[in-house]
C-alpha cells in the first residue's frame, strides 16, 4: 500500500513539475514574440511560429507590406492566462499601443522537438 501511495505521489510531483514547465515554456515564446515585435526583429518573430504561419506571415509582409516590421518601442504587454491541454497552448494577451488596447488568443502546438510554437493569432 505505502508502495502505491509513493508511486502515486511521485507521478502528481512529475505531471506539476511538466505543467510548470510548459506553462513557463509557452510564456517565454510569448513573450519573445512580444519583444521581436516590438524590436522590427522579423527573423526572431517568425522563428517563434509554426512553419504554416510562418508561411502565412512572410507572405502578407513582403513588398508593399515590409513596413510591418518596423520598431514598435511603445508597445506594452500582459500575458493573461494559458491554458494548455496536451499538447495545444491557449493564451489571452493584453497589448497596448497609444492607448489602444487589443485582446489577442494566440494558439500554440508543442512540436515534435518539445518546442512551442505560435499556430494562429485570434483578434489581433
Amino acid at each position: 500500500m505505502l508502495r502505491k501511495l509513493t508511486i502515486a505521489g511521485l507521478l502528481l510531483v512529475v505531471s506539476g513539475a511538466q505543467k510548470w514547465l510548459d506553462q513557463r515554456a509557452t510564456r517565454k515564446v510569448l513573450g519573445s514574440f512580444i519583444v521581436a515585435l516590438k524590436e522590427g526583429d522579423r527573423e526572431q518573430a517568425l522563428a517563434l511560429l509554426d512553419s504554416q504561419q510562418r508561411d502565412d506571415v512572410e507572405a502578407r509582409t513582403r513588398g508593399d507590406n515590409a513596413d510591418s516590421w518596423t520598431p514598435h518601442r511603445n508597445l506594452k504587454y500582459r500575458i493573461h492566462h494559458v491554458e494548455i491541454s496536451g499538447n495545444r497552448a491557449v493564451a489571452e494577451l493584453w497589448i497596448e499601443k497609444e492607448g489602444f488596447v487589443i485582446q489577442p488568443q494566440v494558439h500554440l502546438n508543442r512540436t515534435d522537438t518539445s518546442l512551442w510554437k505560435i499556430s494562429h493569432i485570434e483578434n489581433l
